[in-house]
């Protein structure tokens, strides 16, 4: 039980759980888009991330579910740029008052490319 007037440490070690993925993460789509996927070892995430080589194994698996959790974490952020820009401007995307597949798909590319853009590492890592 947590003393009076501190933080609990379960809500501490969870704060400080999703601190050490976001760094992972953040080493890992370094290396992978400077390196490349095949040529980036855990030793760089290791080494860009300042964690634990079992810690990377702990949160993530291993190299392999490292690149599925990046590619995720960008499919959502391209997710959330999408919903975003249907919610700002939804009549842009009809025509006769109908969703429009071909108008809709290509902002939804237009929309991935800037978010890659944005993102250096991430630039490397997928083109």
């Amino acid at each position: 039980m947590a003393r009076s007037g501190t933080a609990h440490p379960r809500a501490r070690r969870w704060a400080k759980t999703d601190d050490t993925q976001r760094h992972i993460l953040d080493a890992a789509t370094d290396a992978f888009g400077t390196r490349g996927f095949t040529a980036a070892t855990m030793a760089d995430v290791v080494a860009g991330s300042g964690a634990s080589i079992g810690s990377i194994y702990h949160h993530f698996g291993g190299k392999g579910e490292l690149f599925l959790a990046i590619f995720e974490q960008m499919a959502n952020a391209v997710d959330r740029r999408i919903e975003a820009a249907w919610r700002r401007h939804p009549k842009r995307y009809l025509i006769d008052g109908t969703p429009d597949f071909l108008t809709k798909a290509a902002k939804v590319l237009e929309i991935c490319f800037f978010a890659v853009a944005s993102s250096r590492p991430l630039a490397g890592l997928l083109l």
